[in-house]
Protein backbone atom coordinates (compact mmCIF):
# COMPACT_ATOMS: atom_id res chain seq x y z
CA UNK A 1 0.00 0.00 0.00
CA UNK A 2 3.04 2.19 0.63
CA UNK A 3 4.31 2.32 -2.77
CA UNK A 4 0.60 2.64 -4.61
CA UNK A 5 0.69 5.72 -2.42
CA UNK A 6 3.88 7.27 -3.27
CA UNK A 7 2.83 6.11 -6.92
CA UNK A 8 0.02 7.95 -6.91
CA UNK A 9 1.36 11.07 -5.56
CA UNK A 10 3.67 11.24 -7.94
CA UNK A 11 1.19 10.38 -10.78
CA UNK A 12 -0.85 13.61 -9.65
CA UNK A 13 2.65 15.96 -9.27
CA UNK A 14 3.04 15.08 -12.92
CA UNK A 15 -0.77 15.89 -13.63
CA UNK A 16 -0.72 19.02 -11.79
CA UNK A 17 2.74 20.16 -12.99
CA UNK A 18 1.63 19.71 -17.46
CA UNK A 19 -1.81 21.45 -16.65
CA UNK A 20 -0.51 24.67 -15.33
CA UNK A 21 -0.58 26.58 -18.70
CA UNK A 22 -2.07 24.71 -21.21
CA UNK A 23 -5.48 25.71 -22.10
CA UNK A 24 -7.92 22.95 -23.75
CA UNK A 25 -7.73 24.58 -27.40
CA UNK A 26 -4.93 23.69 -28.98
CA UNK A 27 -2.19 25.88 -31.05
CA UNK A 28 -3.46 24.89 -33.97
CA UNK A 29 -6.90 26.46 -32.93
CA UNK A 30 -5.32 29.31 -31.59
CA UNK A 31 -3.54 30.15 -35.03
CA UNK A 32 -6.37 29.07 -37.30
CA UNK A 33 -8.31 31.87 -35.07
CA UNK A 34 -5.78 34.40 -35.09
CA UNK A 35 -5.86 34.19 -39.11
CA UNK A 36 -9.03 34.05 -40.32
CA UNK A 37 -9.26 36.99 -37.82
CA UNK A 38 -6.39 39.04 -39.12
CA UNK A 39 -7.19 38.14 -42.82
CA UNK A 40 -8.23 40.89 -45.21
CA UNK A 41 -9.44 40.07 -48.82
CA UNK A 42 -8.20 42.48 -51.19
CA UNK A 43 -8.50 43.02 -54.68
CA UNK A 44 -6.17 45.35 -57.21
CA UNK A 45 -7.51 46.44 -60.26
CA UNK A 46 -5.29 47.63 -63.15
CA UNK A 47 -7.82 50.50 -64.31
CA UNK A 48 -9.92 53.19 -62.49
CA UNK A 49 -13.71 51.53 -61.67
CA UNK A 50 -12.54 48.16 -60.63
CA UNK A 51 -11.14 47.45 -64.65
CA UNK A 52 -8.54 45.42 -66.29
CA UNK A 53 -6.52 42.97 -64.69
CA UNK A 54 -6.51 41.92 -60.85
CA UNK A 55 -4.75 41.11 -58.24
CA UNK A 56 -6.42 39.58 -55.49
CA UNK A 57 -4.84 38.30 -51.93
CA UNK A 58 -6.15 37.47 -47.91
CA UNK A 59 -3.61 39.53 -46.27
CA UNK A 60 -2.91 39.77 -42.92
CA UNK A 61 -0.89 42.19 -40.57
CA UNK A 62 2.29 39.54 -39.44
CA UNK A 63 3.67 38.01 -42.60
CA UNK A 64 5.39 40.56 -45.23
CA UNK A 65 3.11 40.83 -49.04
CA UNK A 66 4.47 42.25 -51.54
CA UNK A 67 2.24 42.62 -54.80
CA UNK A 68 4.61 40.75 -57.35
CA UNK A 69 3.93 41.40 -61.10
CA UNK A 70 1.34 43.99 -60.29
CA UNK A 71 3.67 46.64 -58.74
CA UNK A 72 2.63 49.98 -59.60
CA UNK A 73 -0.32 48.80 -61.46
CA UNK A 74 -3.56 48.82 -59.24
CA UNK A 75 -5.28 52.23 -60.47
CA UNK A 76 -8.67 51.04 -57.65
CA UNK A 77 -9.01 48.56 -54.85
CA UNK A 78 -11.75 46.81 -53.76
CA UNK A 79 -11.81 45.53 -49.56
CA UNK A 80 -13.46 43.20 -47.39
CA UNK A 81 -13.17 41.49 -43.75
CA UNK A 82 -11.36 44.27 -42.58
CA UNK A 83 -8.85 47.44 -43.01
CA UNK A 84 -5.66 47.08 -45.12
CA UNK A 85 -2.48 49.91 -45.43
CA UNK A 86 -1.37 49.98 -48.51
CA UNK A 87 2.91 51.29 -49.25
CA UNK A 88 4.44 53.24 -52.00
CA UNK A 89 7.47 50.62 -51.49
CA UNK A 90 8.75 47.36 -50.62
CA UNK A 91 8.70 46.09 -47.02
CA UNK A 92 6.07 48.55 -46.17
CA UNK A 93 7.72 51.36 -46.88
CA UNK A 94 7.07 54.69 -48.28
CA UNK A 95 4.06 56.32 -48.07
CA UNK A 96 1.03 54.57 -46.77
CA UNK A 97 -2.82 54.98 -46.93
CA UNK A 98 -5.29 53.02 -44.95
CA UNK A 99 -8.72 51.68 -46.95
CA UNK A 100 -11.52 50.06 -44.88
CA UNK A 101 -13.67 49.45 -48.17
CA UNK A 102 -13.22 50.29 -51.57
CA UNK A 103 -11.89 52.74 -53.97
CA UNK A 104 -12.63 53.14 -57.70
CA UNK A 105 -9.83 55.43 -58.44
CA UNK A 106 -6.46 55.67 -56.08
CA UNK A 107 -5.65 58.53 -58.45
CA UNK A 108 -8.10 60.68 -56.28
CA UNK A 109 -6.11 59.83 -53.30
CA UNK A 110 -2.84 60.34 -55.01
CA UNK A 111 -1.65 56.57 -54.79
CA UNK A 112 -2.48 56.05 -59.17
CA UNK A 113 -0.20 53.26 -60.07
CA UNK A 114 1.85 53.19 -56.84
CA UNK A 115 0.98 50.00 -54.74
CA UNK A 116 4.13 47.99 -53.86
CA UNK A 117 3.26 46.13 -50.14
CA UNK A 118 0.30 46.49 -48.16
CA UNK A 119 -1.02 44.81 -45.31
CA UNK A 120 -3.99 44.12 -42.33
CA UNK A 121 -4.71 47.26 -40.69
Amino acid sequence: MKIFGKWLAVCMAVVTVFSLGFSSVSAAEATDDVNTNACVNVTLYEHINYGGRTWSACVDSAGYRGVGWFNDMASSLKVSGGCVRVFEHAYWGGRSLRFCQGSPDLGSWGFNDMITSLRAD
